[in-house]
């Protein structure tokens, strides 16, 4: 969490002719920590040696998060509120003249 590895493995993934594809259950993620964030990091790597690639090799890998980012939430608004040189959209207030 927050960039450190919690735990690493192998999975079990039965061997795979050129083209097809198999699901791998991933074990139980790591209890949430004091809201840090957690993301899956997989990768698919070469188990034996083969004429272009030495057995460890990464053939290909993905990320994505353990849990759904909560969303942020905003009131909604009838349409912009406009003042003395400055435009406010929700939470973000932006000055006419640098637009910012």
């Amino acid at each position: 969490m927050d960039g450190e590895t919690v735990e690493s493995g192998a999975l079990t993934v039965p061997s795979l002719a050129p083209g097809e594809s198999a699901d791998v259950k991933l074990p139980e993620p790591p209890a949430e920590s004091d809201g840090a964030e957690s993301h899956w990091t997989v990768r698919a790597s070469l188990a034996a040696d083969t004429a272009w690639g030495p057995a460890g090799h990464v053939v290909g890998w993905g990320q994505f998060p353990v849990t759904a980012r909560p969303l942020p939430s905003v009131s909604a608004l009838a349409g912009p509120v406009t003042g003395e040189r400055r435009i406010t959209l929700g939470p973000a207030t932006f000055d006419a003249r640098t637009g910012s």
